[in-house]
């Protein structure tokens, strides 16, 4: 008996790596928008604390007018970066979810390589299961033909 060899092996192989390579890129631009996010969070904390300061020192009132000066200019330039840090979460997201797609993509075409040659390994069994079938057919009818014999008399 010959051994199973898949036709498109290498085509299927391809089909592996590229699955994989797009795996390894959806998982970078995962870790990508989670830093852009944690990024904005620690913009949010700053705007946050800045305001508590600002605050404080107005209750306490030993805020000179250069100090609320420079903590107001901190806190919009802070809302600014907020909002700039949004837009680069959005195309982060964007990206991410473009990634995703391609993953899909590659991993649709990865099993549908393997189930293709699963469906030829199947085939390939029911073929030698019926060249054994008839190599016992013949050894049976051949072990139990009757014999002829022609007696002379």
């Amino acid at each position: 008996m010959s051994k199973f060899k898949f036709k498109m092996e290498s085509v299927l192989n391809l089909k592996e790596r590229i699955a994989e390579q797009k795996e390894q890129e959806f998982g970078k631009a995962m870790q990508a928008l989670a830093k852009e996010k944690t990024i904005l969070e620690n913009y949010y904390t700053d705007r946050k604390n800045a305001i508590s300061q600002l605050k404080s020192e107005m209750e306490s009132s030993n805020l000179k007018p250069i100090d609320f000066q420079i903590l107001s200019n901190y806190i919009e330039s802070t809302k600014v970066k907020i909002v700039n840090q949004e837009k680069l979460i959005k195309k982060a997201e964007q990206f991410v979810e473009f990634k995703r797609r391609e993953l899909v993509e590659a991993t649709k075409e990865k099993k549908m390589m393997e189930k293709l040659k699963e469906n030829e390994f199947e085939e390939y069994i029911d073929e030698t299961k019926k060249k054994e079938q008839k190599t016992v057919d013949e050894i049976v009818s051949f072990r139990f033909k009757p014999i002829i014999t022609v007696v002379n008399i």
